[in-house]
Formats: C-alpha cells, sequence, structure tokens
C-alpha cells in the first residue's frame, strides 16, 4: 500500500484566481495527489477569494486545503520596489506563517511551485529545518526571482548592512545553493538550460516532466475533417514575449499573405507595434480565464493551433 503523505505546496498562485498555466498545473497535481490519498495543504498570497478550493465536480475525497496567507512582491502589474521596513515588514510576516505552518501540519515534504516575485528566503529557511525540497519549474523565476524578492534584492545591493541585519532578526539574507538543495522538476530542457546559463545554478537531482495537455479541457477530435488547409492559426494563452509568440509573428512573414491569425488571450505586450509590421493579419480576442475551453473549442474548428513558448 502507497504511504500517505502530508505534502505542503508553496507557490504565488492557486486556482481560483489564477494567472496562467503554471497554476492551473499546480492545481490539477493537487488534486490528483488529494485523490490519491495524500494530505494536501497549498500556501499561496493573499486575495479575497475563499480559502477552500472544490477540487472538481467529480471529487469525492473532499476538497484541497488552501492558505492564503503569504505576502508577494508582485501587485498583478508589476513587481514591488519596497523601501526597506516595509520589505522587512513582509518578510517577518511570511516566515511567521511558515514556521507556523511547518511546526503544526509538519509535511513529509515541501514542494515549491511558483516562486517570482515570493519571499525566496522561505526556501532558506524550510531547508535549514531540514524538510525534504521539491521544485516544479514552470518559468525563469530560478533567473528573475533574486531580483523580484524585494528582500533579497535590497539585501544584495546592501550585502555589508544585510549581514548586520540577518544576525539581529533572523531573516536569510542570502539564498544558499537552490541545486543543492532537492530534486527539481522542470517543464522543458530550455527552462532548465536557462536557470544554469543565467541563474548560475548547477542542479545535481533534475528530471524534465512535460506538462502535457489536459484531456478535461483538449479533448481529442473524435472526427477527422476532410477540409483542405486553410492556413488558419490560433493563438491561444496570454500574449506575452516569454510565450514565444513573437516567434509565431515572425513566421507569417514566410505565410501566404492571406494568412489570419486570431488571438485568444490577455496581452502585456505593445501591441499595437506588431498591427503595424504586419496589418490586417493579427487580430487580437482578449477573452476571460475560461479562453482554454473557447481554444479547446476552436480548436476543432481551426486549421492550425500554435504555442511555440519559448519555455519549451
Amino acid at each position: 500500500m502507497e504511504k500517505q503523505l502530508r505534502i505542503l505546496i508553496v507557490t504565488l498562485d492557486y486556482s481560483p484566481p489564477v494567472l496562467g498555466g503554471y497554476g492551473v498545473m499546480c492545481a490539477q497535481v493537487c488534486i490528483w495527489l488529494k485523490r490519491r490519498g495524500h494530505e494536501v495543504l497549498v500556501l499561496t498570497r493573499l486575495s479575497q477569494e475563499p480559502v477552500v478550493v472544490s477540487a472538481g465536480p467529480d471529487e469525492d475525497e473532499g476538497a484541497v486545503s488552501v492558505r492564503r496567507i503569504l505576502r508577494s512582491y508582485w501587485d498583478r502589474s508589476a513587481c514591488l520596489d519596497l523601501p526597506f521596513q516595509e520589505a522587512l515588514a513582509v518578510e517577518q510576516h511570511n516566515q511567521a506563517q511558515m514556521q507556523g505552518v511547518l511546526a503544526t501540519f509538519r509535511p513529509h515534504v515541501v514542494a515549491f511551485w511558483h516562486m517570482g516575485a515570493m519571499s525566496l528566503g522561505l526556501i532558506t529557511t524550510t531547508a535549514r529545518l531540514g524538510f525534504p525540497l521539491v521544485f516544479v519549474i514552470g518559468d525563469d523565476w530560478l533567473c528573475y526571482g533574486g531580483w523580484a524578492d524585494a528582500w533579497l534584492r535590497w539585501c544584495n545591493e546592501h550585502p555589508e548592512q544585510a549581514a548586520v541585519v540577518e544576525q539581529h532578526t533572523g531573516l536569510p539574507t542570502r539564498l544558499p545553493d537552490l541545486g543543492a538543495l532537492g530534486i527539481f522538476c522542470f517543464v522543458s530542457a530550455w527552462t532548465k538550460r536557462r536557470a544554469e546559463q543565467i541563474g548560475g545554478w548547477h542542479f545535481p537531482r533534475a528530471e524534465i516532466i512535460f506538462p502535457g495537455l489536459s484531456p478535461t479541457e483538449f479533448p481529442p477530435s473524435v472526427e477527422v475533417s476532410d477540409r483542405p488547409w486553410r492556413w488558419r492559426l490560433l493563438w491561444v494563452g496570454r500574449v506575452s514575449e516569454e510565450k514565444g509568440i513573437e516567434t509565431a509573428i515572425h513566421a507569417l512573414s514566410l505565410l501566404p499573405t492571406d494568412t489570419p491569425w486570431r488571438s485568444s488571450g490577455r496581452s502585456n505586450m505593445p501591441i499595437a507595434l506588431v498591427w503595424k509590421r504586419w496589418p490586417q493579419r493579427w487580430v487580437l480576442h482578449p477573452v476571460s480565464p475560461s479562453h482554454w475551453r473557447l481554444g479547446s473549442r476552436c480548436a476543432n474548428a481551426i486549421s492550425k493551433v500554435t504555442s511555440p513558448s519559448s519555455q519549451a
């Protein structure tokens, strides 16, 4: 019989609401773990959402427990640049919450997911307390996390003062060798290479575990269409540079001039620049978080679905 584990998940966002595929994937894994009989607790940032998230209408094993008690350095549009005292308050709050949960929940393993703009000192503290660690890396936070963490950013800019602060407060002011702390699961070899080349980390224990596609959100087509190829491209997801959208747009110059393009997702890129270069060949349709379901429906009616993520 499989041993039942207490698993603590720490992540920036967790459904609902959720900003992107990283959070969706985390929620799906938590539901799967719960169905296998494990006890799962999710720690994520503060929000106005309910503290318990249902695992879905077909879930009969209860719900995944979610505590939205951590403060992040992200305001949904940019990373916060807090003065020292405010960043100190954030760190003290997060450390108190984390240590309290570790003491009461007593997890067998702690899994860190999306830690961009989160207190990376939580990793340091958890490792120092001897808990086994797993890291699921779905974006480049191993490259930008030290900057997005306003506390660590201040400490890196003031190394002499940081040493004194750590001595007096006990708060971590620098990152240990993250690669040596646990097992790393990367969504792609590209993401792992960037963490090594840009982040400067080395990973003695690492695996590439592709996230795949949800058969619920993207069910396979049961009918084979006899329609001719019509050069229709559909982009599903957020419109942002790291998702590889520029690769797809540049590819349009190699396609017939009448190739239409439709994007279903939010944009945080200067769309006007792209539109100016390829006028009348790209139409942006921002939609709600249900764009995943929209994409799956459109996929059965359109010639090609594309998402050449630069993280793949």
